[in-house]
């Protein structure tokens, strides 16, 4: 069980932080491992004394938070879901044509003369016409796989029955030490080497790397949850070394006592001591080195937050130290250079977060979904960050948590934080310093604090690899804070009988489950990313290879077959048959694929509504049989620019389908055409990045219409 936790403190870090999907998957299987395995202590051990959870009051509440994350993947009728996320309705009616009536997308497809497709697969017990509060649901269940992992190591860290705890803690914290220590002189040689590559893989576009992390602010955020336990173990060192002769220093005189100083210096506990200290100095230079801002604050705040609940006459001693620190971290130009710099972008993202926390006040958007929906509210940001990185995160931890769960679950946790924090605090001012178990307990509460304040700016805790050192501090303060507890035992035991055999057989069933299902979705993830790399942010570790349309629709079709709820997949498959659609060879196979192309896009914007492009390859699928359905057509791109108020991107390829199908269209249509591709036009000015695609759109504009567009020349300003 001890290496089993290590390696999931040591692995994700070194692993890209953990990011890469198989890193996902890897943490997912050792997790069930884990519980498979203390299940089974508990069926075939000898009588072993094991841990009593009481209903008390912060597992009632944390009882309501799951429930409250569960909740929004029930689906629930249409008048019950406009009632409770009217604007979760509006992208629902959007996205799918002819919802709630009718069977989305029925009217196309009947239009077009094909079999309308069951997008509710699986002959769900309910109508067609629910769907669930969260926008994806396999984005919800994703991430709710990805947290359970992170509950699994803080219930071990917490609650499993090592016969020492005090010994398990400090092996487990050596575990952690050495990989910062490992990261912090890693980044110190890429530095040296200009800082472009992770081991042998170039660094990724518009990423900082730093160790073997793509940012910089997430490898000092592992630094700054490390940096205290070294502290703690190095004061530790140093007090157990003078403790044996505290009765005795006033009776010596100087020169005796210069002697005992210099025999002391001598012993190699000393040297332990000073040798652990000058990591910790080594963790601290790494950080200033990295150029964060953030981590400088969290870092000063937690130490200063934590000292001051120390009942200790050396108080004024640490506050200096505390000093040196800051003037040490001042000394860097990496850091100093930056501090006086500001950041336009994230105070847009935190405003148009807000904003989407307000149209989704009880339930939210759906754990895991804030990369999904935030594109329909990205006004500020898209003007601050005009250079086009698609935003994932809300960098503040906080905010998103409020728009991806809601109020009511986001109060329910703050309620669990201020309980946590409260009885740490009591157990920080009551704790002895000298004693090595209070000066942990110190070390873990200053570094989870330190990844709080940190998260108020940043995305750590959507980090495996930083999550998980997060919840190993977690479960440690919940080891050294229950109440009665002597060496890390627990206070309260029983032996094992029928009572706590029979869940131990169902967690083991359930963990046996959980890695089957994790192992089936990594091959339908792998099949997918060899065709679709992850994004340019998390490309390092797939194979960029060269394809054949058979090789990459054959993989495409295998990935469908594993993982048939998650939308990337579908459309994926639907873009690939649409590729071989349009290949030579004879048409009824040609037409079969153009169908299940289709499909494939009505099943992806089943499971995930907000996909604009979704919406225009289902019209670039149907476009063939176009004069079938001409109206319908065009109601799918404009149905499409409607979710795309704030993408450049995604409205030029509207205003290139538009100019496709320009020798079909006829009167009003052509001249609501104009006016889409002139706005389209217009928005993409202000943004280089797009500036080839808007150029290439303009010029064939220009040589469709005969004259020069209105918008070509638009200034820079976006209309909207």
């Amino acid at each position: 069980m001890l290496w089993a936790v290590a390696c999931l403190l040591v692995a994700p870090p070194l692993l890209i932080g953990g990011v890469h999907y198989w890193s996902r998957a890897l943490i997912q299987l050792t997790a069930a491992a884990v519980v498979a395995l203390w299940c089974t202590r508990v069926l075939f051990a000898r009588p072993t004394p094991m841990p009593v959870v009481a209903l008390t009051s912060p597992v009632r509440w944390g009882i309501v938070l799951v429930v409250l994350l569960l909740l929004p993947l029930l689906p629930v009728p249409p008048a019950a879901l406009r009632w409770i996320a009217p604007r979760a309705f509006d992208v629902y009616g959007t996205a799918l044509p002819g919802w709630p009536d009718h069977a989305p997308f029925n009217d196309l497809f009947a239009a077009l003369g094909r079999q309308v497709p069951a997008v509710s697969v699986g002959n769900r017990p309910f109508p067609s016409s629910w769907r669930p509060l969260s926008l994806v649901p396999y984005g919800t269940w994703m991430t709710l796989m990805m947290g359970l992992s992170y509950l699994v190591l803080a219930a071990v860290v917490a609650w499993y029955p090592w016969e020492d705890g005090m010994r398990a803690l400090r092996w487990l914290v050596v575990a952690l030490t050495a990989v910062a220590v490992a990261e912090a002189l890693y980044a110190f040689v890429q530095q040296s080497t200009g800082g472009g590559r992770i081991f042998w893989l170039a660094c990724p576009p518009h990423a900082s790397c730093a160790g073997t992390y793509l940012n910089r602010n997430h490898y000092a955020g592992l630094l700054e949850m490390t940096f205290p336990l070294v502290v703690a173990r190095a004061v530790a060192g140093w007090r157990g070394q003078r403790h044996g002769d505290t009765n005795r220093r006033g009776a010596l005189g100087w020169t005796r006592r210069a002697v005992q100083i210099l025999n002391q210096l001598s012993q190699p506990a000393t040297g332990r001591t000073v040798s652990v200290a000058c990591l910790g100095l080594l963790l601290l230079v790494a950080m200033a080195a990295s150029g964060s801002r953030s981590p400088f604050f969290a870092t000063v705040g937690a130490f200063a937050a934590t000292l001051s609940l120390r009942r200790s006459r050396r108080r004024i001693v640490a506050y200096a130290a505390v000093a040196m620190v800051v003037a040490l971290w001042l000394a860097f130009p990496q850091f100093r250079d930056r501090l006086g710099s500001g950041d336009l972008a994230r105070p847009a993202i935190a405003a148009d977060t807000i904003d989407m926390a307000g149209s989704f006040p009880f339930f939210g958007v759906g754990l895991g979904n804030f990369g999904a929906v935030f594109p329909l509210y990205r006004e500020r940001t898209i003007k601050s960050w005009a250079f086009g990185v698609d935003v994932d995160h809300a960098h503040n931890d906080y905010l998103e948590w409020i728009s991806e769960v809601g109020v009511p679950a986001a109060v329910v946790t703050l309620g669990l934080v201020i309980m946590f924090g409260r009885c740490v605090a009591r157990a920080l001012r009551s704790g002895a310093i000298a004693t090595d178990a209070s000066l942990l307990q110190w070390g873990f509460a200053t570094g989870a604090l330190a990844l709080l304040l940190h998260s108020v700016t940043d995305f750590n805790l959507h980090i495996p690899a930083n999550a998980l050192v997060f919840a190993f501090l977690i479960g440690g303060l919940i080891r050294l804070t229950r109440p009665a507890t002597q060496g890390g035992k627990p206070a309260r035991a029983m032996r094992v009988g029928a009572a706590a055999r029979t869940p131990a057989v169902v967690a083991l069933l359930l963990s046996v489950y959980w890695g089957a299902a994790t192992w089936h979705r990594w091959e339908g993830a792998a099949a997918f990313h060899y065709v679709y790399p992850d994004e340019p942010m998390r490309n390092l570790l797939t194979p960029q290879v060269e394809l054949s349309g058979s090789q990459a629709l054959a993989l495409m079709r295998r990935a469908a077959a594993l993982l048939p709820a998650a939308p990337e997949v579908q459309s994926g498959l639907a873009r690939q048959l649409e590729a071989e659609g349009s290949g030579p060879g004879d048409r009824p196979a040609a037409s079969s694929r153009s169908d299940a192309a289709m499909v494939a896009c009505a099943r992806s914007l089943w499971d995930a509504p907000l996909q604009p492009r979704v919406l225009l390859e289902l019209a670039t699928a149907a476009a063939p049989t176009r004069p079938a359905a001409p109206g319908l057509l065009q109601d799918l791109v404009d149905r499409a620019l409607r979710l795309t108020p704030y993408d450049p991107e995604g409205r030029l390829e509207a205003a290139d389908w538009y100019l496709q199908q320009w020798n079909t269209l006829r009167g009003e249509v052509r001249q609501h055409a104009r006016e889409q591709i002139d706005a389209a036009l217009a928005l993409a000015a202000g943004f280089p990045d797009v500036a080839l695609h808007r150029q290439a759109t303009a010029r064939v504009y220009q040589r469709l219409v005969g004259s020069p567009d209105a918008a070509a020349s638009a200034p820079p300003a976006s209309p909207l």
